[in-house]
């Protein structure tokens, strides 16, 4: 059986919603990528201490964000590459 919220003003028990139920189909999801540049000894900025900041970055906006390992850098630059996708 499926449940409503209660009455009009929404306070009290369940009751049953009568009600048809629209049914929607899910949204196609689609990932985006973008890679930027970060100076090496600012990577430590983007991450935050103990990642904090890039955790945060990540939950609040639901991206996935990914900083190259040492050493592997952008092309031509001193810069580490910074993929965010979502």
């Amino acid at each position: 059986m499926n449940y409503g919220y209660g009455p009009p003003n929404r306070v009290g028990g369940r009751y049953p919603n009568n009600r048809q139920q629209n049914k929607v189909a899910p949204l196609e999801v689609r990932d985006n990528s973008m890679t930027i540049g970060v100076a090496d000894e600012h990577v430590g900025l983007v991450l935050g201490r103990n990642g904090r900041s890039i955790i945060e970055i990540s939950q609040l906006s639901g991206a996935r964000i990914k900083i190259s390992d040492r050493g592997d850098f952008l092309s031509g630059t001193s810069d580490r590459k910074v993929t965010i996708t979502g």
